[in-house]
């Protein structure tokens, strides 16, 4: 696991004298009490985790249980999606019995069939189905980009089951984490299963932990980094920091572009007599966690986020009139 579950931070509290006695009784059987809190609440929290990783585990088994053969998943076009089709019944149903999942996938290694094969379900909130989505095309991206393939490439890398830090996912635009398993038929890796767990789901248990009148729990990854606490709530900053990153997009690229590679899709040919972007290439290594910094290291709003995206820490533009002849190497 990448988190440190359950930490709990207590707040000093104001005490009037009494008698050194019972101050030393008092303060073990705090001590005590808060250690069997924490013990209890992790234990929760833990189960959790627990259950989201039994459901993927459930998948991978059933999918490598029911593979006939590598050869059959690589050539039999027919097999292949009668082989998709039922494991994803099967998925669906562990996904509709998960608390906090938003998405579950099976994925195949492009190197076995082709770059979209597999299935992937999505939650419909307003319906509270799982959806089937179109599958994220792993050609169009390079291995290091998070926001769009991370959940394949980095348990593929690890070789073993992994949960991912939280992180925003660009194909369905919500905060989550993952949790994968690469899959292999003897020797030869197969693809990966996962589950994607809703992150606000999870920082809502959290956030109903409490010790005494100011004890509360916080999630951190194994740096000890601060990912959640209930006393730094997420606020729109973060909805501005992704407005301020489309409208940067948008000095390179379409509206109607941007559109396209934020649903993991490809730009449609020309029907017609015009112009048009034929390749976009994002490399995003967006992660988003919680810590501190001087106020001055902090932006303020859309505007201050756009500006840093644009011109970096040197706020001090020069600017030049261009003239006839000019090319952009040239200006630059």
């Amino acid at each position: 696991s990448c988190f440190t579950v359950i930490q709990v931070i207590l707040s000093p509290l104001c005490s009037r004298p009494i008698c050194c006695t019972l101050k030393k009784s008092i303060s073990k059987d705090s001590v005590q009490i808060m250690n069997l809190l924490c013990s209890e609440n992790a234990e929760k929290i833990n189960s959790l985790f627990s259950r989201i990783e039994r459901s993927v585990e459930i998948l991978a088994d059933y999918s490598v249980f029911n593979l006939k053969s590598v050869e059959k998943l690589e050539s039999d076009k027919n097999y292949r999606a009668e082989y998709i089709k039922n494991i994803d019944s099967v998925g669906l149903t562990i996904a509709e019995r998960t608390k906090g999942a938003v998405a579950v996938y099976v994925r195949f290694a492009p190197e076995l069939t082709s770059t979209k094969s597999g299935f992937f379900r999505v939650k419909n909130y307003d319906t509270e189905k799982f959806d089937i989505e179109e599958l994220t095309d792993l050609e169009l991206y390079t291995s290091d980009n998070v926001g769009r393939v991370g959940w394949y490439y980095i348990p593929v890398m690890n070789k073993v089951a992994t949960w991912l830090e939280p992180y925003y996912n660009f194909n369905i635009n919500v905060n989550m984490i993952s949790y994968v398993i690469p899959i292999y038929k003897g020797q030869t890796l197969l693809g990966v299963v996962g589950m994607d767990i809703d992150f606000d789901y999870l920082m809502s248990e959290i956030d109903r932990i409490s010790v005494y009148e100011t004890g509360h729990a916080l999630i951190t990854d194994n740096n000890l980094n601060v990912i959640h606490s209930v006393h730094y709530p997420r606020g729109p900053l973060i909805d501005d920091f992704y407005n301020a990153r489309d409208k940067f997009m948008l000095y390179f690229c379409s509206a109607e572009t941007l559109t396209y590679v934020r649903n993991g899709q490809a730009i449609p040919e020309l029907t017609t007599y015009g112009s048009r972007e034929i390749s976009v290439n994002i490399q995003e290594t967006i992660t988003v966690i919680q810590t501190v910094a001087k106020p001055s290291q902090i932006l303020q709003n859309e505007q201050e986020i756009l500006s840093y995206l644009s011109y970096g820490e040197n706020q001090e533009k020069e600017y030049y009139t261009t003239l006839e002849g000019d090319t952009v190497d040239g200006v630059g």
